[in-house]
């Protein structure tokens, strides 16, 4: 194997797997607690601004941003999760308290 491809190694590929593992295991475990917030309707029912046509859970995106945590034990990666959280913040922050347009 080339030695200047990390990515490439077998350690690497089982780390990324693990990761994967346990983001997919967040993202699926954040499952029931949306269930729970559907069931105290919060959700975004459609208008003529929507580009939705039936109702949508909101605060769907936590599942996501907290999926995306296990990827911080890669070097390099802080930056691209950092945005991704910046972007889920303002998502929950509409997403409670709906900005006008």
């Amino acid at each position: 194997m080339n030695s200047s491809w990390p990515w490439c190694s077998l350690r690497a590929m089982w780390g990324m797997g693990a990761v994967f593992t346990l983001s997919f295991g967040i993202c699926v475990s954040a499952q029931p607690v949306l269930r729970q917030l559907l069931g105290h309707r919060v959700v975004d029912i459609p208008n003529h601004r929507s580009s939705h046509s039936k109702a949508t859970p909101r605060v769907g995106g936590i599942g996501v941003v907290l999926g995306l945590l296990p990827a911080l034990i890669f070097p390099g990666t802080w930056l691209p999760v950092l945005a991704a959280w910046i972007l889920g913040l303002v998502g929950f922050r509409d997403d409670v308290r709906p900005t006008p347009p």
